[in-house]
């Protein structure tokens, strides 16, 4: 499936959708969040497409964006959003399933990230 984007830029720490910015350290701003990715599968099915995986950021070990539409999660923030997106298709009752750490073969930052972080598969 096509991913979502980048969220809307009043979520983001950063006024521009082009290379930079995370989500505002705000509860609200997560659920806001989980429930716009949630919609974006919803209106898929009901144009007769079903999402089966959704991941939350697409190749977080890359580092930055440069000028293309992105936004940064640190693997602490993807957890968290993780917890608010799975809450929201639980109540929506989708079969959606969450992706962590969706990042091309090769080499990466992964190691480093599953020895420091904790990571949930959902």
């Amino acid at each position: 499936s096509p991913p979502p984007g980048p969220p809307p830029l009043w979520l983001k720490t950063d006024s521009s959708s082009l290379g930079a910015g995370t989500l505002k350290d705000d509860d609200k701003v997560y659920h806001y969040y989980a429930a716009y990715l949630v919609k974006f599968i919803e209106n898929y099915r009901v144009k007769g497409i079903e999402i089966e995986y959704l991941t939350l950021q697409n190749e977080p070990g890359h580092g930055g964006c440069g000028s293309m539409p992105c936004m940064i999660l640190t693997p602490e923030q993807e957890n968290r959003l993780a917890h608010h997106v799975q809450s929201e298709l639980q109540r929506k009752n989708s079969t959606t399933k969450l992706l962590a750490y969706d990042h091309n073969f090769g080499s990466s930052n992964l190691e480093i990230a599953l020895q420091t972080t904790t990571w949930m598969i959902l």
